[in-house]
């Protein structure tokens, strides 16, 4: 039996991987996958939109997302009401945006603050779920975020559901970007 020779450290701290051009390789491609910019920021088409509203989101930290799990198990007791606001207030903590999608792909923030004409679209603030004039201007009884969140959703439980599992997919790897091909469509 012969012994594999151990990797010696350089001046870098680093250790040497002692000429082995396949380690060396993999190690290149580990680090440079590693050191590549993650997305910040991840678009997500809205059910029931036909792909005309997005709605952009931000990764939020395990702390976040423990005081929404607390705060869900105090407020409510059935399975099922945990699982469902727990959803909505991951999409609420982590939304940035609303935006309209064009037929170019072009993102137009939504904002319900703009006057409806004479003002670029552009110029606008996207409005994101807690925004209080929402309902209003998707013509459903907007509220707090929660009710913006259903009535943006058409109170589909599963739709809300749906749309977070995809967002904490992103979440779990903000490499990727959300299209098409990634969501296995």
């Amino acid at each position: 039996m012969s012994e594999q020779p151990t990797p010696q450290a350089t001046d870098t701290g680093e250790p040497e991987e002692a000429g082995n051009p396949i380690v060396q390789t993999m190690m290149d491609q580990l680090r440079q996958e590693r050191a590549s910019e993650a997305t910040d920021h991840a678009d997500i088409d809205v059910p029931g939109f036909s792909g005309k509203l997005v709605a952009r989101y931000g990764v939020i930290d395990g702390k976040q997302l423990a005081m929404i799990g607390k705060r869900v198990q105090r407020q409510f007791k059935a399975d099922d009401e945990r699982q469902l606001y727990g959803s909505v207030d991951v999409l609420v903590a982590a939304c940035e945006g609303l935006y309209f999608k064009t037929t170019d792909d072009q993102l137009i923030p939504i904002d319900p603050d703009l006057p409806p004409h004479g003002v670029d679209p552009m110029q606008g603030n996207a409005a994101t779920y807690s925004h209080p004039g929402l309902g209003t201007y998707f013509g459903f009884a907007g509220g707090d975020a929660r009710t913006n969140v259903f009535g943006l959703f058409k109170n589909n439980d599963m739709a809300i559901v749906g749309h977070s599992i995809l967002l904490q997919r992103w979440m779990a790897d903000t490499s990727k970007g959300v299209d098409e091909a990634w969501l296995g469509r």
